[in-house]
């Protein structure tokens, strides 16, 4: 269980990091953001096959495991530069800010 605390604790310190910038309208180097978006597949990927998550926590935690694996293998192969829009990265920092809120409530 501390190792889920832990990846937990680094998702909430990724997640708030990631709001601040976008709405400073910035984003994470291309290779840090890389190692994130496999972190991320691979937290939620852990946080639902140990069930760590019950009742509704737990299928929003579905919804971000597929969101992450589908947007995070888009997201490395380059994709997401593509669809840049003027407060796209408003949008995300909201969307970030949801995030963090979720990985506060599983603690």
């Amino acid at each position: 269980m501390e190792f889920i605390l832990l990846m937990i604790l680094i998702m909430i310190l990724v997640h708030l990091t990631g709001t601040v910038i976008s709405f400073m309208k910035m984003t994470f180097p291309k290779r840090l953001g890389n190692l994130i978006a496999v972190y991320e597949a691979v937290f939620y990927m852990v946080l639902i096959a140990l069930h760590a998550v019950t009742g509704v926590l737990y299928y929003l935690g579905v919804l971000y495991l597929v969101i992450h694996v589908l947007g995070g293998a888009y997201y490395v192969r380059g994709g997401l530069s593509k669809i840049q829009i003027a407060n796209g990265l408003t949008y995300y920092g909201i969307y970030e800010l949801l995030e963090t809120i979720y990985l506060v409530l599983i603690l």
